[in-house]
This record gives C-alpha cells, structure tokens and sequence, in this order.
C-alpha cells in the first residue's frame, strides 16, 4: 500500500518536474514492446531514428553542414550506422551550443561524471528523460520489484547547506522510501553505522557504484555482520566494470542476486539485465551499433533537444547473437570491456586494452580465493604500478605470476612494480577506476 501511494506521488511529481509523457504510462507500453518481434523492433527503430535525423536538420545547426547534406533517412539500421557521420566526444565539448536544437522543447541538463578528467554538459529532451525512468521502471519490474519500494543509493551525496531546499529533499526521501550513502564515507568506521541503518531501514533493493556496493560487502565480511531483518530481493550495480568474482561475492554477502546497469547521462540508459542474466537494451529509446573494434556508437531515439546521432561513447562493447531464455527480444550485450582510452602502450607502439590486465588479476583472485580484494593499475611510461589490497589469503608469490602473465599476454617489455596498500582512492565523482595512463 505504501508503495502504491509513493507511485501515486511521483506520477504528480514528474508532471510537475515537466514531464509531460509521464514515465509511469510509458513503462506500461515497454512492457508489451519488449516482447515484439525482431522486425517490428527494427522497424520502429528505424522510424524513431529518421524522425530524429530529419527534425536535426531542420532544427539543429551542427546537422545543417556539408557532410550532412546527401544524408536524408535510411531504409536500413546497417545503412545508418555505415553512412552516417560520427560524433565524438571532444567534438560535443567544444561545439555544444550548434548541437543544441532551436525547438525551444523543455530541457533537462545532465553532466557525465568526468572519470576521464573531462566532464561532459548534455541538453536533454523531457520525452527522453521521461523514457529514461519508463526503463528503469521496467526493468524492476523483471525482477519483481516496484522501483518505488523502500531502497538504499550508495552514491557520491551532494553536500548542501541547510536551508528549506535541503529540508525538502529529506522529506521527499522519506517519502520516496530511499536511504542515500556517501560512498566515499564507507570505511572500517563507519560499516557499523551503514550496516545498522540500512538493516533498520529494511530496503527491497540496492543500486550503487559496483565499487561501494562491493566495499560495502567486503567490510560486512570482515566485521562478521550479516543482515537479518533486510530481506534484499535484488542488487543493482552500475557505473564501473563488473567482474564475475566480484558479482559472486557481493550475491554470497549479501544473499541476493546482482543485477548489472549500463548507461551514461550523455546517452540514456543502455541496458539492463534481466533474471536470465542477459544485458538487455532498451532499444525503444536507444540505438546502439558497434564497428570491427567493437567500438559503440550510440543514439537517444527521443533527445532532439540536443541530438548526438551515431556518437562514440567510447566504449568497447560485444553484440551476442543468441536470444535470451527470458522470452524478451530485445538485443542482448555479451560484454562490455571498459572504454577505448583505457589502453596500456607498450614500448614497440602497440596498444593492448587495461581488460587484458583487468583479466589478468581477476582471474588469479578467483584462482586464489580470498587473495586479491581490490587493485589498481597505473601506467607511467613503460611502466606499470600495480596497487592490490591484499585479501586474507594473500601471498608474494602471486607478484610473480601476475608478473608473467603480463610478460604473455600484454608485453615482456614493461616494467612492473607492486605495491600492497590498505585504501585506493576514488575518483571526484565517487567512481574507482582499475586503470589509469598517465
């Protein structure tokens, strides 16, 4: 009953925030989209993305310059993806304003979290934001939750002064039934406080940085606490790369399953994965393709407010080609292998990704149980410093096998110096990043 009323609450709210298509009644229509066939989704794909491309250049200056001139609409998503012009990132920071459509359609600003250094500024249209949400709610769905029910956010907390916004905000988290964490606050002092606040708070799910939620596992384990009046039906992690041995530790804490979120705030929410463990995308608001090096280029079916048409997000991402048990037909992803800046250079030129080693170390932590908790790879020249809190388990000897996995896999050439260290540090948007090239 609660959370029917929290649901009745928000519906208000969005309208009020200026959602005009409110993402309640759109998540009733994903529902039933989901399950089209793969020509019906492709052709509605195809339709979502020649409105966009048509309305760009009528409205939009950036789409209104030569290369675009021969580009009309597409009969085709293949034909789409190999003649449209590209978009990159450094392209959108120093040309913002001719991406941003003259339609004078309500905006909403959203700022990717700069873990490169580089934040990003994004217009986006209310129909978006408002699919955005519709997903989010549909995804919940899967797992049998309402995204309205009582949950934590481990996230990087804004720090406000007080004043009657800042009081607001805490009456409409109490409303909204959501407790939100400072990741950057979860240490060895405060576990017990975190614990016992969620555990009174009893929450039906989870979502935060893959890293906090995992920190927030490892500290339970090492303090010996375990929930008891937290029935957590699900996980949701997001934000950084998720590696097996990582999923299977925090479901073994926190005795439930781990659900995986791609998404970015300048192109939507990607995908999502659903009970059968696929990484379903949400193709009803999002197109994604990829080129011979797996390199994703993404457009927002519904942001004609500040359209990014066939943009390189940079990163590296593996089409499946099955079909998922889940009966649902929209695209599945099979991995998403981090971004294409994270490469380690070897002394020859060559460029090996930071997954290699990610890989390297995962594996061995899951050789060795309880042996690696959490590392962190920075390159410095030809050099590789290597930072790994230690687990309980934890012997030097892996220095060597870690050493010589490298020397096959990457390059015998780099030098490589380990460093056993209690803490690593996390970037300013809360995220912690396993590779930095420097």
């Amino acid at each position: 009953m609660i959370t029917f009323f929290r649901e009745f609450y928000m519906y208000f709210k969005y309208a009020l925030d200026g959602l005009t298509n409110n993402p309640i009644s759109i998540a009733k229509k994903l529902k039933e989209s989901q399950y089209w066939d793969r020509m019906k989704i492709e052709n509605y794909q195809l339709k979502q993305l020649n409105n966009l491309i048509v309305d760009a250049k009528k409205n939009v200056k950036s789409y209104q310059r030569e290369k675009y001139k021969n580009i009309s609409t597409f009969k085709n998503l293949d034909s789409f993806s190999k003649y449209n012009p590209i978009i990159e990132k450094e392209y959108i920071r120093e040309n913002a304003d001719f991406l941003i459509s003259n339609n004078n359609n309500k905006r909403f600003k959203h700022y990717t979290g700069g873990s490169t250094g580089k934040p990003l500024s994004v217009d986006v249209s209310e129909l978006a934001v408002a699919y955005r949400i519709a997903s989010h709610i549909r995804f919940y769905n899967w797992w049998g939750i309402n995204m309205f029910d009582r949950n934590v956010l481990i996230w990087k907390k804004r720090k406000q002064k007080k004043s009657m916004r800042s009081f607001f905000k805490k009456i409409e988290l109490k409303l909204l039934g959501r407790l939100e964490l400072d990741v950057f606050n979860i240490n060895d002092r405060t576990i017990f406080d975190y614990f016992n606040k969620i555990e009174n708070f009893k929450p039906k799910y989870i979502r935060g940085y893959k890293s906090g939620v995992f920190e927030l596992a490892r500290l339970m384990e090492k303090h010996n606490l375990q929930f008891t009046n937290s029935k957590l039906k699900m996980v949701v992690v997001t934000s950084e790369t998720l590696f097996l041995q990582e999923r299977l530790f925090i479901e073994k804490i926190l005795k439930c399953k781990v659900a995986n979120e791609y998404g970015a705030a300048d192109g939507g929410l990607y995908a999502v994965e659903c009970p059968d463990g696929s990484l379903h995308i949400n193709e009803e608001s999002v197109f994604i393709s990829s080129d011979m090096d797996d390199s994703a280029y993404s457009t927002e079916l519904f942001n004609n407010t500040m359209p990014l048409i066939n943009y390189r997000n940079e990163d590296i991402v593996v089409f499946s080609d099955r079909s998922c048990s889940c009966g649902r037909n929209l695209k599945v992803i099979k991995e998403i292998k981090g971004r294409i800046s994270d490469y380690i250079l070897c002394s020859d030129g060559t460029k090996k990704h930071c997954y290699a080693a990610d890989l390297i170390l995962e594996n061995i932590a899951a050789k060795y149980k309880d042996s690696i908790t959490q590392f962190r790879i920075t390159q410095i020249n030809y050099k590789l410093k290597i930072k790994i809190i230690p687990g309980n388990n934890f012997v030097k000897e892996l220095f060597r096998e870690i050493e010589s996995e490298i020397f096959v896999e990457i390059s015998k050439d780099l030098e490589i110096e380990f460093q056993l260290v209690q803490h690593i540090k996390r970037e300013k948007n809360g995220k912690l990043r396993t590779f930095i090239r420097k």
